[in-house]
């Protein structure tokens, strides 16, 4: 079993990143892209291959390349691009036009699994009868050549149950050890089993944990009696003009929610997006929230990949997030410059976990979800915890490292939730578990 860890700042994980030597990373979700843009763009490294489990995880990366205005010199090589376009790619990627490039599992055993042994290279001479099969085929040799670096995102993959894309990632990192290149694999889920199973596929690899803590954001959860306390706290909290994100859930009444908000704050304007709206809707919505001086935005977490404002000081979620992990890489829409304080705050009532619990019972039956119950256990327990540092009980959770108070939590600061609310959330976690 695999113990040993090391705990290292950002900028000796980049020098370490950049050296000539493989490394498993356990990182946050802000940092992913920025550490595999460090990996690809350093000036000693040819072409870096980015395997990635869907194309709706590319595009999440895509997006935050765009923002740094690297896209020219990146590919992303999807399932979704017809032969022509994949085949035209390929043979810009070998001709030296790019340094990195994306592939899903799918992608990359359909155009590159030839190049691992001799009987897959006879198959492929003999189905490449033409002379366009044939280039791409000496063009998918010459990208195999050219690779210099593998960066193997969302890596605790090879540890979770009953997932659609696992068998395809495990069989493409299979194949990637053979290219016996240098490995940059990254996770954001450091638990045991996830460290012991990077040990079977990269043994003695070093793995460093990069720091959770984002030391001037402030974490804060708050129990509701009910629905309407939770609006009403909501008004509260967005009554102080601040730029501010609201998360809520798929099922949640977002019509409601926002007659309820504009009613109670006729001088705010407050917008929704959601994927109902119309493009030119969706564009409307946008340019509200980039230009009023203290947008009231509310919508889901999924739909803000990429969608970044610099001033953005409050989150809400209205809905609680679905686990931990997904709360700690959705803070990350929050300003984290220093001097700037942000805060998120997290509202959470009985019929959340109600609900949740049913939707737990149903999936677990049907395979489709593997440890929901423990995800929202874990949840739980952190929102309702009464004492210590909102940061230190979040870092236990996602097992981190990190040591030393916040100073700036709900925990730290003695807001204690009130003494009724305090019961009620205890009866709720016993009420949940059983």
């Amino acid at each position: 079993m695999v113990t040993a860890t090391i705990s290292q700042d950002e900028d000796t994980i980049v020098q370490q990143i950049q050296g000539n030597r493989s490394l498993i990373l356990i990182s946050s979700h802000k940092n992913h892209s920025y550490y595999s843009y460090k990996a690809a763009f350093d000036e000693n490294k040819d072409l870096t291959l980015v395997l990635m489990p869907s194309s709706a995880s590319i595009n999440r990366e895509i997006g935050f390349l765009r923002s740094i205005n690297a896209l020219d010199r990146v590919a992303a090589l999807t399932s979704d691009l017809f032969p022509n376009q994949a085949r035209k790619l390929i043979s810009d990627i070998a001709q030296g036009n790019f340094k990195m490039f994306f592939l899903t599992p799918e992608s990359f055993l359909y155009w590159f699994s030839s190049g691992f042994n001799s009987m897959a290279v006879e198959h492929y001479r003999k189905l490449s009868e033409d002379d366009l099969g044939k280039q791409v085929f000496i063009n998918s040799q010459i990208i195999l050549g050219r690779i210099s670096r593998l960066v193997l995102f969302d890596f605790d993959l090879i540890s979770r149950k009953n997932t659609v894309h696992k068998p395809k990632y495990l069989e493409s990192v299979n194949l990637l050890r053979e290219l016996k290149k240098t490995v940059l694999a990254i996770s954001s889920n450091g638990l045991q089993e996830v460290v012991d199973d990077f040990a079977k596929f990269f043994p003695e690899t070093p793995i460093v944990y990069d720091s959770l803590r984002l030391n001037n954001i402030s974490l804060n959860s708050h129990f509701c009696f009910s629905r309407l306390d939770k609006q009403k706290k909501l008004l509260n909290l967005i009554n102080n003009k601040k730029p501010t994100i609201v998360y809520v859930s798929q099922n949640e009444d977002l019509a409601d929610l926002v007659n309820y908000l504009r009613d109670k704050l006729p001088n705010r304007q407050i917008k929704a997006f959601h994927k109902g709206l119309l493009p030119e809707q969706r564009a409307e919505a946008l340019d509200y929230f980039f230009k009023d001086p203290n947008p009231v935005f509310i919508t889901c977490s999924n739909l803000m990949d990429g969608i970044h404002r610099e001033d953005l000081t409050q989150l809400i979620h209205y809905s609680p997030p679905i686990s931990l992990q997904e709360y700690y890489r959705e803070i990350h829409v929050l300003t984290t410059q220093k001097g700037k304080k942000a805060e998120s705050h997290v509202l959470f009532c009985e019929d959340d976990f109600i609900h949740r619990k049913t939707k737990s019972a149903i999936a677990d039956r049907e395979n489709l979800l593997i440890d929901t119950n423990k995800q929202n256990h874990q949840l739980l327990d952190w929102l309702s915890q009464k004492e210590g540092c909102r940061w230190q009980h979040l870092e236990q959770g996602m097992a981190s490292q990190q040591e030393g108070k916040c100073g700036i939590c709900d925990l730290c600061m003695g807001q204690k939730p009130a003494f009724f609310g305090s019961i009620f959330s205890m009866l709720l976690k016993n009420k949940f578990r059983s």
